[in-house]
């Protein structure tokens, strides 16, 4: 006989509740997948709620290439009542939906107050536009799909809140620049050959730029990968970024100032 520890039996009880009488017979016949289900990631949405993502023991354990594309289930969990609310598919419109519409829930609180909370799709036009346009690409790729676009999308979540960052010079209300290089999600991304550059986003005016160049004696190194990764971490509310780039075997820890503080720092 198989025993279920109390948040599995719940969870199964909800899927059960959600199944109406004519998807009862689906039901028991997914039933083997529902009860092989793993807890994979979880954030806390606020004092009493949890998201909670559970999927396959394959995917928990990273064994599928791409595991943004498998299936699996959302499940918001209230604290106090150690009740599960609502279940969703990874798949599901409708919870893509409230993510759209209440993107900001999904964020970490304000930790100091000289900062400010990120641009989302939820509070910045700009943010939405980003956000629009992936998925139409998604959405009308070779394979892609509108199922496809709505699995790619909610595989950010459970967000990383403290891997957002609120530096007024991310915020696309600000500044217009090239998400391709640089984001507010604080992660690796492939380095440019030139500088990052920022404009204004009201009047385009170009505003500064961020040097990413490395050393010429690491550059011309044949073993320094032609593709290099650099992972931006900046400030909350200071003129102060580090980038962290890999050359060869050794990384490159970089300090970005601005420029009033260099030429004083040379005087």
């Amino acid at each position: 006989e198989k025993w279920y520890c109390t948040l599995k039996h719940r969870l199964l009880c909800k899927l059960l509740h959600k199944a109406s009488a004519s998807s009862y017979s689906c039901f028991c016949e997914r039933y083997e997948y529902y009860s092989s289900l793993k807890l994979w990631k979880m954030q806390l949405i606020d004092e009493k709620h949890l998201l909670l993502k559970f999927a396959t023991e394959e995917i928990v354990m990273q064994k599928q290439n791409d595991p943004t594309s498998q299936p699996a289930f959302f499940a918001v969990y209230d604290i106090e009542s150690t009740e599960f609310l609502a279940v969703y598919e990874n798949s599901s419109e409708e919870f893509l939906k409230i993510y759209e519409h209440n993107a900001d829930n999904f964020r970490a609180a304000v930790s100091h107050p000289l900062s400010q909370h990120t641009s989302s799709l939820a509070n910045n036009l700009a943010a939405k536009a980003l956000h629009m346009k992936f998925k139409w690409t998604i959405t009308n790729a070779k394979y892609g799909g509108r199922r496809e676009a709505v699995r790619r999308l909610l595989g950010q979540l459970p967000i990383c809140s403290q891997s957002y960052s609120s530096s007024p010079y991310l915020d696309l209300a600000l500044f217009r620049y090239d998400d391709k290089w640089i984001s507010a999600l604080e992660r690796p991304k492939h380095c440019m050959e030139g500088p990052v550059k920022f404009f204004t986003r009201d009047s385009s005016v170009f505003s500064f730029e961020l040097q990413t160049k490395l050393p010429p004696s690491l550059i011309t190194s044949p073993s320094t990968p032609s593709r290099r990764l650099v992972a931006y971490i900046f400030h909350p509310y200071e003129p102060f970024i580090i980038s962290i780039q890999r050359a060869a075997v050794d990384y490159v820890v970089s300090f970005h100032f601005r420029n009033c503080f260099r030429s004083e720092a040379n005087e």
